[in-house]
């Protein structure tokens, strides 16, 4: 193998341990989800990643992959009570679930955002996105709210209700995002050659 591939299976492996480890410690501390469904996405996303890290070493696709596994399952890292990590954990949670996916769907398969309105679709997603978790890590502090058990967070301004607040405009907010998105992918369906709906299909 070359050293390039050596590199992928070595992130292969790193990220392999971060899907696994992230699931052990939401079943350590009895999160109520579907554990195998969970990990088999994360699995999905890891394979996914490396093969068009592997295949396209110069398209975006394969990099916004890689970048969504980290994020998403910050999440589940975010269970254990070190500093930091339950706050990067919740805010992974603002932008793993829709903000990363948005841009992997809108620049597929060329691994580019082609048009204006795309562009502007999918900044208006980050910047959403970007200034909820900029909120959150302002008032996020569990302890502030009469959680003992609950480590440190490093919010100079503690407030659930600012909090609750922030987070609840987000999701109003998707609302309005979402039908942007979708908009956005019918154009490209609309303007798309032939060959090139037969490339789009996976996002059909």
């Amino acid at each position: 193998m070359t050293r390039r591939r050596w590199g992928l299976a070595t992130l292969g492996l790193v990220l392999l341990v971060w899907i696994l480890g992230g699931e052990w410690v939401s079943i350590h501390h009895q999160i109520q989800d579907n554990h195998f469904i969970d990990a088999l996405g994360g699995l999905s996303f890891l394979a996914a990643s490396l093969a068009a890290l592997d295949r396209r070493p110069g398209n975006m696709i394969g990099p916004l992959m890689t970048a969504y596994v980290l994020v998403d399952f910050l999440g589940n890292w975010g269970n254990l009570q070190v500093p930091v990590l339950p706050l990067l954990g919740v805010s992974a949670g603002q932008l793993a679930t829709g903000v990363i996916l948005a841009h992997i769907a809108l620049s597929y398969p060329a691994g580019r955002l082609q048009t204006g309105f795309d562009r502007a679709v999918t900044g208006l997603i980050y910047a959403a996105a970007i200034a909820c978790c900029a909120v959150i890590v302002l008032v996020y502090d569990p302890r502030s709210a009469g959680c003992t058990e609950c480590a440190w967070e490093p919010a100079p301004f503690p407030s659930r209700a600012t909090f609750l607040a922030a987070t609840s405009v987000y999701q109003r907010a998707g609302s309005v995002l979402v039908l942007l998105f979708f908009a956005a992918l019918w154009r490209r369906f609309q303007r798309a050659t032939p060959a090139e709906r037969r490339d789009l299909s996976p996002l059909g």
